[in-house]
């Protein structure tokens, strides 16, 4: 399988916005790296704000491009 995107976001969204955001991500990533979108899978976690920090905890330092300003 090829790439994989997992996004973690706090709840309150609807389920028809998640699927909407996933496939917007993966036509975006398809596009960018030249991947057939079928190849692509799109994972949606809500995290309680209780959890976040804990949650964030678990993903690698070096994994992370990006980093929250409020972080």
């Amino acid at each position: 399988m090829m790439p994989h995107i997992a996004i973690t976001m706090l709840p309150g969204r609807s389920k028809e916005t998640k699927e909407l955001l996933a496939e917007c991500i993966r036509k975006l990533l398809s596009n960018e790296l030249y991947v057939n979108q079928d190849l692509i899978s799109v994972s949606i976690e809500d995290v309680s704000l209780e959890d976040w920090k804990k949650t964030m905890t678990k993903i690698a330092p070096e994994t992370l491009y990006i980093k929250s300003k409020t972080a």
